[in-house]
């Protein structure tokens, strides 16, 4: 590390040790995300009829709500219709994550249906959202 600090100098080592740093955390989130997107594929997979629908509403009890607007995006993709993926802890309120499709506003479907939420807010595209579980 001095070798390191004495070609850059102090600045332009410490950024680098931040770039290295941030590169690591994300890495750890995407393969976090892909845990979680073969999760709800496989919870797709066992009960089908939650894709039939407008949208896909999907979720478990120990799902990391830190990445369920990611998977809600690859669902999304994937099946070409809004998806809701739900992070619900026992005895906690279910929060969840909502991405949609070209053509459906999804937060203003979601706000629709405020008098069932606890909280939910977003845009036409992403959405957020918790309620009772």
């Amino acid at each position: 590390m001095s070798d390191l600090i004495s070609l850059m100098g102090w600045p332009a080592a410490a950024c680098l040790v931040l770039v290295t740093i941030h590169s690591y955390l994300g890495m750890h989130v995407l393969a976090r995300g892909v845990i979680f997107v073969d999760l709800a594929l496989a919870q797709l997979e066992r009960e089908r009829w939650l894709a039939e629908g407008p949208a896909i509403v999907v979720g478990g009890a120990n799902w990391d709500p830190g990445i369920v607007g990611l998977v809600a995006g690859r669902l999304a993709e994937r099946y070409h219709k809004p998806a809701i993926v739900l992070s619900m802890p026992p005895g906690e309120m279910a929060r969840g994550s909502a991405r949609s499709i070209a053509g459906v506003h999804i937060h203003a479907a979601i706000a629709a249906h405020k008098d069932m939420l606890y909280r939910c807010g977003g845009h036409p595209i992403a959405a957020g959202l918790s309620m009772q579980a």
